[in-house]
């Protein structure tokens, strides 16, 4: 197995909408939005398994904050237990940390089980919950880790 995680480019457009049809429609990143994200730096980790596009993550930042937000991670079915998904989470959190970002938060759907487990084993702890917050009205886990702060600040 190798995973190799690196920041985005735009040649790899396709590669994220791909990615983005194991989500319901309603949930998924667009084209317009996806496109957005690639003009910021490190927003956009992608994750390779033998030279081939295995899944990617967004980071978000906001201006002033020292939180971080893991907005989407997805892995491609041909990488799902290969590591790929812990590849992306560590190299989001070096982002966060390279950022002065004390946490990063996210929300899981409640019946993604393995997303969960993951989260949990990755150091994210519950700390809320988001009622109703997917189009197929399911709540929403809220978790959230600290992380370590040796970056600087942006």
């Amino acid at each position: 197995m190798n995973v190799s995680v690196r920041a985005a480019l735009g040649q790899d457009i396709a590669a994220l909408l791909e990615l983005e049809l194991t989500f319901p429609e309603p949930e998924r990143i667009s084209s317009r939005s996806w496109r957005r994200f690639l003009l910021k730096a490190d927003v956009v980790q992608v994750a390779e398994l033998d030279g081939q596009v295995a899944g990617a993550a967004v980071i978000l930042f906001r201006k002033n904050s020292r939180k971080a937000r893991l907005y989407s991670i997805v892995t491609a079915e041909f990488a799902r237990g290969r590591g790929v998904a812990r590849a992306l989470i560590e190299r989001c959190e070096h982002v966060a940390n390279a950022r002065a970002c004390e946490s990063i938060s996210l929300e899981v759907h409640e019946n993604n089980k393995n997303a969960i487990a993951l989260y949990h084993s990755a150091g994210f702890g519950v700390v809320g919950t988001k009622h109703r917050f997917y189009s197929d009205g399911a709540n929403a886990i809220v978790m959230s880790k600290q992380v370590a702060m040796s970056g600087t600040k942006r």
